[in-house]
């Protein structure tokens, strides 16, 4: 079983097999941002579960 953000990652990848993109699980009224963008940011990714 995977939990946490391995368990997310696991998901993201079995999405691509499905022919998902995140953006489709992405909230209302949210937009993605470019990488560009976020590596402006100076945040690393850090995994904290809704």
């Amino acid at each position: 079983m995977f939990t946490d953000a391995l368990a997310r990652l696991v998901g993201h990848e079995v999405d691509h097999l499905y022919g998902n993109l995140y953006t489709a699980r992405m909230r209302d009224g949210v937009q993605p941002i470019s990488v560009q963008e976020y590596k402006g940011t100076g945040t690393t990714w850090n995994y904290s579960p809704d």
